[in-house]
């Protein structure tokens, strides 16, 4: 019988198509959309400097996965372009296991990571024991959303206990809904009232962010030094 924890949502979010990069500032190309495209040879619909990093915006779930295959990481690198994961990727492979036994805490974290990767055969690479009031919950980062699964389905074998699978949750990502017109949080793109053009880079009126040709960054919502764009 499957646990009830298992059944996918019945609304799963939008993939994000988005990619954040970062990159040497000493090194990087006035045109960063065409020097993209000629690196990884696939079309994306927005290319653009934000501050200490690069927003990229793909077409659809398939030009994201050739964008982010291992050839075409491996020639951004070789560019000085290095891919920053997003909090949705980080996501799919977090689990979260509940009502564990608190002889764990007296257990160090590397210690703790050794066994479960060597007795569950996963490589995890960030584990946190969140203190509750009656049982600790454990947090585990894997390297591959697959490994998540695999905990997800057969429990966690570590220490002297079991972690059965009924008690592990995955770890659930909910995107934040931002209108790209005017760039405020209370209400999606297409119902938008705002009637003039605005620069997301320096919160200035008149303009959008490519004709923006302000060295200052200011945020429309905050007035934060950084651009209104949420990623």
């Amino acid at each position: 019988m499957t646990s009830h924890n298992h059944l996918p949502p019945l609304h799963s979010p939008p993939p994000n198509l988005t990619l954040r990069y970062t990159f040497d500032p000493t090194t990087a190309p006035a045109d960063i959309s065409t020097a993209f495209f000629n690196i990884t040879e696939i079309p994306h619909v927005r290319c653009f400097y934000s501050g200490k990093q690069i927003i990229v915006r793909l077409a659809d779930t398939e030009d994201l996965t050739s964008h982010t295959n291992k050839t075409n990481t491996r020639k951004l690198v070789d560019n000085g372009f290095h891919l920053v994961e997003s909090v949705q990727a980080r996501t799919a492979r977090t689990i979260m296991a509940f009502r564990v036994c608190q002889t764990l805490h007296s257990h160090p974290t590397q210690t703790l990571i050794h066994d479960i990767n060597t007795r569950n055969e996963v490589t995890v690479e960030d584990l946190y024991l969140i203190r509750s009031s009656k049982f600790p919950i454990l947090k585990i980062r894997c390297s591959h959303p697959d490994e998540a699964k695999k905990l997800l389905q057969r429990g966690i074998r570590v220490g002297s206990i079991i972690i059965p699978s009924y008690n592990i949750e995955p770890e659930h990502y909910k995107p934040i809904q931002q209108c790209l017109k005017c760039y405020k949080f209370d209400h999606p793109t297409y119902r938008c009232k705002l009637t003039t053009l605005v620069c997301s880079k320096c919160a200035a009126q008149g303009h959008i962010h490519t004709q923006c040709t302000s060295d200052v960054h200011k945020c429309l919502n905050c007035d934060g030094a950084h651009t209104a764009v949420f990623f």
